[in-house]
């Protein structure tokens, strides 16, 4: 969302934000997923999500700390960022299948519908407050809607706010996967060699 202002008023280039809307979300989604899958059959999908969140966190801090006027680099940069999120979001669609699997342990029952409503609530939710904390970001450094040029202090808020954010929310992101989602790679072997036995005893 802070893209979309950032590219525009910061970087003065209309065009880098149709390229950077194009390489984030298709290119970076086509590179990662062979990746992705590879690192969660490896290691665990909970253990290359904590890394994929990790390095974009550590790669938009490194952007945040130069303050970069080169669009190129930003674009480089924050696109190798992006690709560490999309480790996460590659993986966190076979995570589900682990909490389904997690839950039937648990309870003898298994609830796709109601664990894949929940997820798709909760994503619905979080896009919202996306576009809203945007919003209200720009309203706190000064953002002047219409002026043809935003002061020096609103351009560097808004770069501020469109590199320290991710790192901060994929660092978060990287501590709730580490201390509370419990179902690491041992768990969830564990949870399908009980499910086998069930089912095959």
């Amino acid at each position: 969302s802070m893209y979309n202002y950032l590219f525009p008023n910061y970087f003065r280039s209309s065009t880098a934000i149709s390229m950077i809307n194009f390489i984030n979300p298709i290119g970076t989604i086509i590179l990662v997923t062979p990746i992705a899958s590879y690192l969660g059959r490896k290691i665990g999908k909970k253990e290359a999500a904590i890394i994929g969140m990790t390095i974009g966190s550590a790669l938009n801090l490194v952007l945040f700390f130069m303050k970069t006027d080169s669009v190129v680099v930003f674009i480089a940069l924050s696109s190798l960022a992006f690709m560490s999120l999309n480790i996460f979001n590659v993986l966190v669609w076979a995570t589900i299948t682990d909490v389904i699997d997690d839950l039937e342990v648990k309870n003898h029952n298994r609830d796709d519908g109601t664990v894949y409503a929940v997820n798709s609530f909760a994503r619905k939710i979080g896009q919202a407050l996306a576009g809203g904390l945007a919003g209200w970001a720009l309203t706190f450094v000064g953002y002047e809607s219409g002026a043809a040029q935003q002061t020096p202090e609103v351009l560097t808020g808004i770069y501020n706010i469109s590199t320290l954010a991710p790192a901060l929310g994929f660092f978060a992101c990287a501590m709730i996967l580490l201390f509370v989602y419990p179902l690491s790679k041992q768990r969830t072997l564990d949870n399908q060699q009980t499910l086998s036995e069930r089912r095959n005893g």
